[in-house]
């Protein structure tokens, strides 16, 4: 299995959009306000990555998962 993700930086005039692009398929950005396109103003997107960060992965992609593991080692004893 394969994917491709593309993270495109779009600009306009002055305005810097960001958008995500999944096996050649846009997709919209939990937490941004999409606008055309599917595009996210770039302080919107930094705002939401940033917002992210302060979260562990658990916290952001597995709430109530008591199995989740927040770390990954290929070289478990």
């Amino acid at each position: 299995m394969a994917g491709h993700i593309v993270l495109e930086r779009l600009q306009c005039d002055t305005k810097i959009k960001v958008r995500v692009v999944i096996n050649g398929e846009v997709h919209p950005i939990p937490g941004c306000s999409t606008g055309d396109y599917g595009t996210c103003d770039l302080d919107e997107f930094e705002s939401v990555v940033k917002g992210r960060w302060k979260k562990t992965f658990c916290e952001t992609c597995a709430l109530g998962n008591n199995d989740c593991v927040n770390t990954i080692s290929f070289f478990e004893q």
